[in-house]
């Protein structure tokens, strides 16, 4: 594992809790929770035991074409040696509140186990077991099947809005990759798979051509491994083996990895990591602007730092239960937690007595806690040498932990090159342009961070 010279992030945990107001919501906590999304104010839970597995009974648009004819040993339109009587309280599928969670209902699949959820606009996608990838535009209603059908292991969705302004859906099928642009009418699979995995993509997440995936196989501990692609899922190369990721975010060059040994954190496109060996699992994290929030095996946790330092805020008790997904409507966060199921990947199977409650995004996000900073402020140094040919460096000075972008413009405004995008903390900072594929002439170099801005000008003379 490479580790960031000079700015490892050390995480260390404050003593005074935030006062956060969580709310319980009136979910049934005889369910496992599988996996949650939310389609503006609607919030979505999929339920299901990592037990017995159910067939999925959908819609009557299911046809024969989507591989139901390849499961076997199927008795009424259920796993052979499963009953009604014993599938029933497992309160298998999909349930839906309207309401922030005070009642829920029925979102179909009652007889399906699900593992993952996702959603894009007004359709939402689900993935089961023996049943593949359904979808629904009428908020569980109906359920059609798509284009990828029988699977054991379906656990990771990503969606991708950056792309050239289209959405881009994919699915992880055991070690396989999937993808849709049409909003999952039609699925192709991409390149052969995540190499030499031999198991399941345990997370995914997706930026433009940059994909991120966690794998793992069992028994647990096995392998475990991440995965960075740079050509949207056709080719993979390995980054290193580290603990079973849960979760991952991509904010332009920033890399969030929520595993079950720690937070993982790379500002530089995942070259080199940083983490703390802390007794703690993540198993889930939100990014909202400078705030982290993370679910794990001790209640909630944010950080404004981004990873140097953690507050608790909430949901931490004595019976040792996970905080196992997390999942945004506007202005308000959900949360389930309950006792985490070691013994079952990909997902975080969390059994009967799991609960989901809710509280203000603003009391999570808004609490005002000191940042570090520096005397001296930001600046931009002007680039030595100057003229120069074809390489020249520039140095930068940044106040606080943020994002910041360092972008180099030709003479008509046209951008040339990227030197910075990504979480920086405050110091001074020396950055290396090559311009040896550039024309001669006048190019600008322009620094933003957070409410800061400013422009200089450099020479190319070849």
């Amino acid at each position: 594992m490479k580790f960031v010279i000079g700015a490892v992030v050390i995480l260390l945990y404050s003593i005074t809790e935030v006062q956060a107001q969580w709310s319980p919501t009136g979910f049934i906590d005889s369910v496992g929770i599988n996996a949650t999304t939310t389609i503006g104010s609607k919030v979505f839970v999929a339920g299901g035991s990592p037990g017995s597995q159910p067939v999925p009974l959908v819609s009557k648009r299911r046809t024969a074409e989507d591989g139901t004819d390849e499961i076997s040993s199927i008795i009424d339109g259920r796993s052979a040696g499963a009953t009604s009587e014993a599938m029933e309280p497992l309160g298998t599928g999909v349930y839906l509140s309207t309401d922030s969670g005070a009642t829920w209902q029925s979102a179909g699949l009652k007889d399906t186990v699900v593992v993952a959820l996702a959603s894009v606009g007004k359709d939402l996608f689900a993935a089961t077991r023996f049943g593949g990838v359904l979808r629904s535009t009428d908020d569980g209603a109906d359920w059609d099947t798509t284009g990828i059908g029988l699977v054991y292991y379906m656990a990771s969705f990503a969606v991708d809005t950056s792309s050239n302004g289209g959405v881009i859906i994919y699915a992880a099928r055991d070690n396989e990759l999937f993808e849709s642009s049409d909003t999952g009418s039609t699925w192709t699979k991409v390149g052969d798979g995540l190499p030499g995995t031999g198991g399941v993509v345990t997370a995914l997440a997706a930026s433009g051509p940059i994909l991120f995936a966690a794998t793992s196989t069992e028994p647990i501990g096995s392998f475990n491994g991440l995965y960075k692609s740079t050509d949207y899922g056709a080719h993979w190369s390995v980054i290193d083996t580290i603990p079973t990721g849960q979760s991952i975010a991509i904010v332009g060059d920033d890399i969030y990895v929520a595993t079950d040994g720690g937070f993982y954190l790379s500002t530089d496109g995942g070259t080199t990591w940083s983490m703390e060996d802390v007794k703690i699992g993540f198993n889930s994290i939100k990014v909202i602007r400078n705030n982290i929030l993370a679910g794990t095996s001790d209640g909630i946790y944010r950080s404004i730092d981004y990873g140097l330092t953690w507050t608790q805020v909430g949901l931490n008790d004595s019976t040792g239960s996970d905080v196992g997904m997390l999942s945004l409507t506007p202005g308000l966060i959900f949360a389930a937690y309950g006792n985490h199921c070691l013994g079952d990947l990909p997902q975080l199977f969390l059994g009967p007595g799991s609960k989901v409650t809710l509280a203000p995004i603003s009391e999570l996000t808004s609490v005002d806690e000191p940042v570090p900073t520096v005397p001296d402020g930001y600046a931009l140094f002007q680039n030595y040498p100057n003229p120069f040919n074809p390489t020249t460096e520039i140095e930068y000075r940044i106040a606080k932990f943020e994002h910041v972008t360092l972008k180099v413009y030709n003479i008509l405004g046209q951008e040339v090159a990227i030197l910075v995008n990504g979480v920086k903390g405050p110091g001074d900072y020396t950055v290396k342009f090559d311009g040896a594929g550039l024309a001669s002439g006048v190019y600008f170099y322009r620094l933003r961070a957070e409410g800061y801005s400013t422009l200089k000008k450099m020479i190319l003379l070849k």
